[in-house]
């Protein structure tokens, strides 16, 4: 988990409120579950809509030469995807 304490509240992402506001249930000495040793359910529920989260969420797609593998100066080449400007990148 990425640390998002330093950030105002409204800029932390859902899943680090989650996961944090699971961490903090089960470390609360008070609770009857944390006492007894047993799983804290609420927790566990929140964990899980973490996870499913993260994995409903896009991850970004880095965009690559199709040639050469460079991430700078490129252009959209119709059947091949990305291209760079570079001359000495030239297909096949």
């Amino acid at each position: 988990m990425i640390d998002e304490s330093h950030l105002p509240v409204s800029e932390q992402s859902l899943v680090y409120r989650l996961r944090k506001r699971a961490e903090i249930r089960r470390n609360i000495q008070d609770r009857k579950s944390v006492q007894e040793g047993r799983a804290d359910r609420i927790a566990d529920l929140l964990e899980e809509a973490a996870d499913e989260i993260e994995l409903l969420t896009p991850k970004p797609v880095e965009r690559k030469c199709c040639v050469c593998g460079t991430t700078e100066n490129l252009h959209k080449d119709g059947w091949y995807g990305y291209r760079c400007n570079s001359d000495d990148c030239v297909p096949f």
